[in-house]
């Protein structure tokens, strides 16, 4: 482009040195004034600008024409490789439930029949029972109780409190609960007073050659 603007330049500057033409001013008039020394100067100039022109328009094509499209391989970043997933350990295989046994059914128990035994009555065993004569005396001795005895008698006997007796077909088994102590026959309970027999409801006392009994 700054060719063609010193061209443009130089074609003014040459037209100033010359006689500017009127609107009225013919084409022939102005040859023939200017001779032919004037006339190769505007030929050489329209020449120059024409080829200006031209060279102008060849650049601007060429500046217009598209460049060739380089095929450059854009580098892409390498996505990076993912990371193998972890491998889930193996799960083991669930052992198999062992089968249930086979249920024997139980056989009902047969009924064992035993021979009879022939059972022989027993005779009843009798044991002779053996009285002593003078425990016969003494049990049916009629003994007055303790109420029945004289009032003299009764102030001078020990005090007795009976709470309890337990009467047996062995002497030796039976006892008799006095002022919270036991007692068998025979045992002193107080200073002469002698147990002699435990009843199945009273007991026979023996005080100093008195006898008498207690209900209870």
């Amino acid at each position: 482009m700054s060719y063609i603007l010193d061209a443009l330049k130089k074609a003014d500057a040459e037209r100033e040195q010359g006689r500017v033409p009127g609107l009225h001013t013919h084409a022939s008039d102005i040859e023939a004034e200017l001779g032919p020394i004037t006339r190769m100067p505007s030929l050489w100039v329209m020449g120059l600008g024409v080829g200006l022109v031209l060279m102008a328009a060849g650049a601007v094509w060429l500046g217009m024409r598209p460049k060739g499209v380089e095929t450059a391989t854009a580098t892409q970043p390498v996505a990076p490789e993912p990371a193998p997933a972890p491998v889930p350990a193996p799960v083991p295989a669930p052992m198999p439930e062992p089968a249930p046994a086979p249920r024997v059914a139980a056989a009902p128990p047969r009924a064992v029949q035993l021979p009879a035994e022939s059972v022989t009555p027993r005779k009843a065993l009798r044991t002779p029972i053996h009285v002593d004569p003078a425990a016969t005396s003494v049990t049916s001795e009629k003994v007055p109780t303790l109420a029945e005895l004289p009032q003299e008698v009764r102030r001078t006997l020990p005090t007795l409190s009976v709470s309890g007796a337990m009467y047996s077909d062995s002497p030796a088994s039976r006892m008799l609960l006095i002022n919270n102590r036991v007692f068998h026959e025979g045992d002193q309970p107080a200073a002469g007073l002698v147990l002699e027999e435990i009843r199945l409801k009273s007991a026979v006392f023996n005080y100093r050659g008195t006898r008498y009994a207690v209900s209870y």
